[in-house]
């Protein structure tokens, strides 16, 4: 498929995800005309003890004093999930650099404020994503 230049720095950009991120490999890909799928494979992933999968126990509820300035993480700390090696922040490193090149073209390009995710679990689901991704670009081109 032939990308518009819009869609050749979204796939671009894709690629360079693993050099930013070393916990993190690519897999299935693909640029619709308004949206993308992907694959993202997080190796290494620890949640770190005591943080559970509520988000509510990681907000610190320590209030910095005034005069201080925030620690490392804003409020929450080293509990912050941009600091760790979280799909946010990888979606987030993401966006911004090709929100940056894209606004060179067009100058109000945005993105969807939020991203769809969906941990799989096991290959069975793997392929049929993958199978998913792939027939996606087939039908619409």
């Amino acid at each position: 498929m032939k990308h518009s230049q819009m869609g050749q720095i979204v796939r671009d950009v894709w690629r360079l995800i693993p050099q930013q991120f070393d916990h993190c490999r690519l897999d299935a890909f693909v640029v619709m005309p308004d949206h993308i799928h992907g694959i993202l494979v997080l190796v290494d992933h620890v949640i770190p003890d005591g943080m559970g999968r509520d988000a509510i126990n990681r907000v610190s509820t320590h209030t910095p004093i005034a005069l201080n300035p925030l620690p490392i993480g804003g409020i929450t700390g080293h509990h912050n999930p941009m600091l760790g090696k979280s799909l946010s922040r990888i979606v987030r490193w993401y966006k911004g650099r090709c929100t940056h090149t894209m606004r060179q073209i067009r100058p109000d390009f945005t993105w969807q404020s939020r991203f769809h995710d969906h941990i799989i679990r096991n290959e069975k689901v793997l392929t049929k994503i993958r199978h998913y991704i792939h027939n996606n670009a087939i039908h619409h081109s």
